[in-house]
């Protein structure tokens, strides 16, 4: 985890950070995970586009969405959804292709 002030390593516990004595509010979330929404977005989105390549691209960000949750605890659902619906949506338009090449 990160001091949201300082942006100096803390461990979760800390009430205050020892860098710049801010006071660490566990409930309160400061800025976005970016990777998290847009691989949330891309990987809900290319289900309807159909291009395996994006669904790739929507589980990428959304891993490394998921690899920032102790920067940004309350997104770290987010990223797990948008992994998840990419890794679906993947599967699903590789085997309707596959499916459509074989006729």
């Amino acid at each position: 985890m990160k001091c949201p002030n300082c942006h100096e390593k803390i461990s979760k516990d800390t009430v205050i950070c020892p860098n710049c004595s801010f006071e660490i509010d566990e409930n309160k979330q400061v800025g976005h995970n970016s990777f998290a929404i847009w691989g949330f977005i891309v990987s809900l989105l290319s289900l309807a586009v159909g291009f395996v390549f994006i669904n790739l691209v929507g589980v990428t960000l959304s891993a490394i969405g998921l690899g920032k949750k102790e920067e940004y605890p309350k997104s770290k659902n987010l990223g797990r959804a948008g992994l998840w619906i990419g890794i679906l949506g993947a599967i699903a338009w590789t085997i309707l292709i596959l499916w459509y090449v074989s006729l």
